[in-house]
């Protein structure tokens, strides 16, 4: 087997990989060109992970280029030396990680598909990216940040004269946000983007297993010992992973409580929908309902699907304020869309999240109300934001970003303004520090669902060997352990993609040439005033106000999921917190270490006087 084929081995199965976790996101991507000389990793899982949004480039222009994950190359050179410092330092750790990941993986790949002779070829090419990849990375970084030097000049006059870069006129720019919400708000997308649609659709939807073929579990060949969970969301039981997110999302959406309110048969039913998608978006769980039928997986404790629902794929509540999260727009989109309409769409959502926290400025902005009026009337807000399922950890989530976007512009606005430069190093080391944790997170996952699917292998051989099983046991250690590693994926996901868009959304808000300088600076006031109050807001509900202890949003989810009880038989089955309670108002508890942001970083954002 030569070199080039072994490399495609490698990326085949990676895709199979990524596939069979795209509806939880919780495989990560590998590094970069890990696996060969000029192999390229590509995944479509990790589309809802990658980062598209400026934080000090312009309010129109991308820090990191999404798409394929390659680091190695660029959509555009660096605008000055300093973005191509940082292109630089990624793509030598990039380089040096994908090395060393090669010259582990390949062999072990290696003596998997061949033996001791696939073991020495693997060695080979393990060898050959160890030395190769660094060597890239290293060159890049050199290239990056020569051409980042050479356009430094032009930057320095820019930023002398507060222009802003402009992604699609490759220009600096004088920012309007009034313009941008014109120009960008008034599009129709789906006329904008039918033609395709149309054409991406043929090859997204061939051969699917979705609806029409769901009852009764007749799709395209695959057996299943039970097709109930397939038939509530209406797909057949060869569905990929991707669809029964689809399906499931829409129909979540239809029967969501809160868009029925008075409607007990369509909350029972979101119940049901969301509890199925739970068990088939999970591959371990999947399998073990296919094979054994939904007794085997039935008395499970499953997470409140109203929780669930809000951790995927956000709360109606906060959509004014982050928009839709991505792995919605994907989930709620008919056929699959292109790279053009996905970034279109994000620049979108960035500009409305802006529009929209302009407007909640404007009260304090505009002098209408004090200082003492404009916190009151965010108070309220964040308390009735706080109650809603998973509330309170985006309340934090939000109010770090725009508690630190206002510190920065009212730091660079003083005297030769280095505390908002301080600011902005933390900044940029806040987001390293959220991919690595979102990267570890979706490896601990990953790690356990193979765990989880080793432990059910072992379990079914010992009731194989004594001839029963029990129908009602509790979720297994290792099971509940992958749903909780599964849900905090996928929320550390939910953090970057929220970070990032609303680092645009501010930086658009302060570096709008729509108003003068003293509106900036009283916007950069009130976005303080507000990360501060949601920083500070905690949930309160009646459980809390009688007494009840507070607690994270981790303990909360492992109680809901049986985790506790797998770990460790409770002492008195009746003692408080039990799991599957199944309210959304029960989980309200968190600390500052649960945050998704590194070392608990809300505690350290203080808001500057506003006199």
């Amino acid at each position: 087997m030569s070199d080039e084929q072994y490399a495609a081995q490698l990326q085949e199965q990676y895709n199979a990989e990524a596939a069979a976790a795209a509806g939880g996101g919780t495989v990560p991507p590998p590094p970069a060109g890990s696996g060969a000389e000029g192999v390229t990793f590509t995944s479509d899982a990790s589309a809802a992970t990658t980062e598209g949004a400026a934080t000090e480039g312009g309010a129109a222009a991308a820090e990191d280029e999404g798409g394929e994950f390659n680091v190695f190359s660029y959509k555009e050179p660096p605008r000055h030396v300093g973005e191509g410092a940082w292109r630089g330092i990624k793509s030598i750790g990039t380089g040096v990680l994908a090395g060393a990941t090669t010259l582990v993986a390949a062999p072990v790949m290696g003596a998997r598909e061949e033996g001791a002779k696939g073991f020495a070829k693997g060695l080979g090419v393990g060898l050959l990216g160890a030395i190769v990849l660094p060597v890239t990375g290293a060159a890049v970084g050199i290239k990056e940040t020569v051409h980042g030097a050479i356009n430094t000049p032009e930057a320095v006059k820019a930023h002398s004269e507060d222009k802003e870069w402009d992604a699609d006129t490759k220009t600096y720019i004088d920012y309007n946000l009034v313009a941008e919400s014109d120009a960008v708000l008034s599009v129709d997308i789906e006329a904008r983007f039918k033609n395709l649609n149309i054409e991406g659709g043929e090859a997204a939807d061939g051969g699917s297993g979705v609806a029409g073929g769901g009852a009764g579990g007749s799709g395209a060949g695959k057996s299943v010992k039970d097709t109930e969970f397939y038939d509530l969301l209406g797909v057949a039981p060869d569905a990929s992973a991707g669809q029964i997110k689809k399906a499931y999302y829409k129909l979540a959406l239809k029967l969501h409580p809160d868009k029925n309110p008075n409607d007990p048969e369509a909350a029972e039913k979101f119940q049901k929908v969301g509890s199925a998608y739970q068990v088939l978006s999970n591959p371990t769980l999947r399998e073990k309902y296919d094979t054994k039928g939904k007794e085997e997986v039935g008395e499970m404790d499953l997470m409140d699907p109203t929780m669930f629902f809000s951790m995927v794929f956000g709360s109606e509540e906060f959509e004014p304020l982050v928009g839709a999260l991505k792995l919605a727009t994907m989930a709620g989109a008919e056929n699959e869309m292109s790279s053009e309409e996905s970034d279109f769409r994000q620049r979108r959502r960035e500009v409305q999240c802006a529009v929209n926290l302009r407007d909640l400025l404007e009260p304090f902005v505009s002098g209408e109300k004090d200082e003492n009026a404009f916190t009151e009337e965010i108070q309220v807000k964040a308390t009735g934001l706080a109650t809603t399922p998973f509330g309170e950890e985006l309340l934090h989530t939000i109010g770090y970003t725009y508690a630190l976007a206002g510190q920065k512009q009212l730091g660079r606005q003083a005297p030769l303004g280095l505390e908002g430069h301080m600011l902005s190093l933390k900044q940029k080391g806040h987001i390293l520090g959220t991919r690595f944790d979102a990267f570890g997170a979706g490896v601990k996952a990953f790690v356990s669902q193979q765990r989880a699917s080793k432990s059910e292998k072992l379990g079914a051989d010992g009731a194989a060997e004594d001839g029963a099983t029990d129908p009602d046991k509790p979720m297994s250690q290792s099971q509940a352990a992958l749903m909780v590693d599964f849900m905090t994926a996928l929320w550390k996901v939910s953090v970057l993609d929220i970070e990032s868009t609303l680092r645009s959304a501010c930086h658009k808000v302060l570096h709008d040439k729509a108003v003068d300088k003293a509106a900036i600076t009283e916007r950069a006031k009130a976005m303080a005033i507000v990360g501060k109050v949601f920083l500070e807001t905690q949930c309160m509900n009646d459980e809390i106000m009688a007494g009840a202890p507070r607690k994270s949003w981790r303990e909360q989810l492992a109680e809901q999921v049986g985790a506790t009880k797998a770990a460790a038989p409770p002492a008195d089955a009746t003692a408080e917190g039990s799991a599957g309670d199944g309210t959304a108002s029960s989980r309200c508890g968190r600390d500052a270490s649960d945050s998704g942001h590194p070392s608990g970083e809300t505690a350290t954002i203080q808001t500057p006087p506003c006199a």
